[in-house]
């Protein structure tokens, strides 16, 4: 066979049972450049349509043919299949044929050149073979920019085949800070963010298995996404009290007292609530600092309460969102927090599960189980959990947040509503987790006393800042003040949904001598006819639209600019002057605008859809 140029073989596979000690081979280095793969690098993606294939060099002349084995193990070292090739002549170049009989998983695959009966050489080279698609769709941050060393959470969105389980690796200046499985929580990660403030970019990569028990893959994932981290030294501090302490029902600070300092005022007397007090189990420890205490929670130690716990209303519990501050050293399989009515009508609790993943039961109902979403092991600094949970004639509703940002959400289906506030609620204790607690809250009603849940959830995610105008992630039942809502509109689950020729209408806003920022998270933004109108004074006609068609487009005076957005989300700055955007081709844009009487601003949000515009949450900020 001399003389070829390229050989297409189309494999046969000898399937075999794999035998002895057969293991992972390092890399060998080629002294004489005597096989090259050509079409793909090291630790690279091939698809069930894709070829591979390889050149034979050969530094001398007038060498005997060559022959080569070829043998694909599995990550577990096992042999899936092999082939021999005779007669390959210099400069030849093979094509092996579509490897359709592997499956998703790492595999190596091993040549052994022969001339004369002798091994000359020998090669590996490791490879993923996918069946499927696999994607990351998008990173969001919450919030969007923090403080330098304090933590918020990364939340990807993986696209992959039914029943897969990609392992993803997150990573900063090329060292790995977070790995696991999609199935332990590992696509939301908690992460504290660097000392220093500045633009950190973070990788999160993706591989359609996981490596053996105590390896890591040493290659680049052909699936990455990349991500900016805004951190800005300005901001402050995170929230460390959870108030007004009118708007809780049940709330301890833990400080020396651990005294409830909720309002029971609605639904019971002040006689009936005078001084209640945690009580310890075991021997949690009391630490204090300059302007913060907290508990450490040691093994077996925690807290019991035992009163009126949950808000009640007409004889039957009201919507609430239970908060609280923790940071949790261990990630087995342990409780958090339990409660339990005095008539075992209403109860729930809140643990670790085995599998290192936050989860809450609804007691005494089928299929009644929450999970977060969120790996335990990722939250390695002081995190905000809330759960707000929300009855209505025939579910009780749950949302869950992770430090501000609604994760899951699930409706239970019940038979009879419960009907008693009291009962027994209990922090950790006998095989309770380990860790500091500092916040526990029970939200009932808003600063005009309506009854909900708490509606200011995501404003607790952003640090103190004084650059922070407005913020909402629509958590309650009633908008924030200063908005106005007119035509069909819905407001549950964290979302607000206009109907079609529905507007929410935020408050004007003077700029002079400064310019906003202005954030929008639309639920889904493509494909729908909604309109943003930015219209300046008491002028009737807007000189700014912002169309959410197809494309998302920004109109000046007549003239479209095609806008970037991210994650759904739509960034502005806007002055008196100008708008500076991202456009489509991610370059930074500004465009003067239309001469204005003033210098004040309104912004309304349009929708002329024949079907709900949903909006996640808005932030303003100066």
């Amino acid at each position: 066979m001399v003389g070829r140029n390229n050989l297409i073989i189309a494999i046969i596979i000898l399937f075999l049972a794999a035998c002895g000690d057969t293991s992972f081979l390092p890399d060998l280095s080629l002294e004489d450049n005597t096989l090259e793969i050509t079409s793909h690098h090291p630790g690279s993606f091939l698809t069930e349509n894709e070829n591979m294939a390889f050149k034979i060099k050969r530094s001398s002349e007038n060498i005997a043919p060559l022959n080569i084995d070829i043998r694909i193990y599995s990550i577990e070292n096992q042999l899936v299949g092999s082939l021999s090739i005779e007669n390959i002549d210099a400069e030849e170049e093979i094509t092996l044929a579509p490897f359709s009989f592997l499956t998703t998983g790492y595999y190596k695959i091993v040549f052994d050149l022969i001339e004369n009966a002798s091994i000359i050489q020998e090669a590996n080279y490791q490879f993923f073979y996918i069946e499927g698609n696999y994607s990351i769709k998008s990173i969001e941050t919450h919030p969007s920019t923090v403080s330098p060393d304090s933590p918020f959470i990364l939340k990807s969105l993986i696209d992959s085949p039914a029943g897969s389980d990609p392992y993803l690796r997150w990573s900063m200046n090329n060292e790995v800070i977070a790995e696991g499985l999609k199935s332990q929580g590992w696509n939301n990660l908690l992460w504290t963010s660097p000392k220093e403030e500045g633009v950190y970019s973070l990788i999160l990569e993706l591989f359609p298995v996981a490596p053996l028990s105590g390896q890591n893959f040493k290659y680049k994932s052909d699936i990455t996404m990349e991500i900016e981290i805004y951190v800005i030294a300005e901001k402050g501090s995170m929230l460390t009290e959870l108030n007004p302490a009118s708007s809780y029902y049940t709330l301890f600070h833990f400080n020396e007292s651990l005294e409830d300092l909720g309002d029971k005022s609605i639904s019971t007397s002040s006689e009936e609530t005078n001084s209640f007090f945690l009580k310890k189990i075991g021997q949690p420890k009391l630490s204090t600092t300059e302007n913060h205490s907290f508990f450490e929670i040691l093994p077996d130690s925690g807290f019991n309460y035992q009163g009126f716990v949950l808000p009640e209303s007409q004889g039957m519990i009201s919507p609430f969102t239970l908060t609280l501050a923790l940071k949790i050293t261990n990630n087995q399989s342990k409780n958090i927090l339990s409660y339990l009515s005095d008539d075992s009508s209403f109860g729930f609790s809140l643990y670790i599960d085995e599998n290192s993943l936050l989860k809450l039961d609804i007691l005494g109902l089928e299929h009644s189980t929450l999970n977060s979403g969120i790996s335990i092991a990722a939250l390695t600094e002081r995190f905000l959990l809330s759960l707000s949970m929300i009855p209505d004639a025939n579910n009780i509703n749950i949302i869950w947040y992770i430090n501000g940002k609604a994760l899951s959400t699930a409706a239970f289906p019940w038979k009879s509503h419960p009907s008693s506030s009291q009962g027994v609620l209990t922090i950790s204790g006998t095989d309770g987790f380990t860790g500091q607690i500092d916040e526990l809250g029970i939200f009932y009603k808003d600063s005009s006393g309506r009854l909900t849940p708490d509606d200011q959830i995501l404003k607790y995610s952003l640090q103190k800042t004084e650059r922070l105008l407005m913020i909402s992630g629509f958590d309650g039942f009633y908008l924030h003040e200063g908005l106005t809502l007119t035509g069909n509109y819905k407001l549950e689950k964290s979302l607000l949904s206009l109907g079609p020729m529905a507007a929410l209408i935020f408050p004007t806003m003077n700029l002079d001598n400064q310019s906003i920022n202005f954030k929008l998270k639309l639920f889904e933004i493509l494909n729908n006819n909604g309109e943003i109108l930015l219209s300046f004074g008491n002028q009737s006609l807007s000189n700014v639209k912002i169309h959410l068609a197809d494309r998302v487009f920004l109109e000046v005076a007549g003239t479209k600019y095609p806008l970037s957005v991210k994650d759904k989300s739509l960034n502005l700055k806007i002055s008196a002057e100008k708008i500076e955007f991202l456009s489509e081709n991610e370059e930074e844009t500004s465009l003067l605008l239309p001469s204005q009487n003033n210098n004040s601003l309104i912004i309304s949000i349009n929708n002329k859809a024949q079907y709900p515009l949903v909006i996640d949450s808005f932030t303003i900020t100066r």
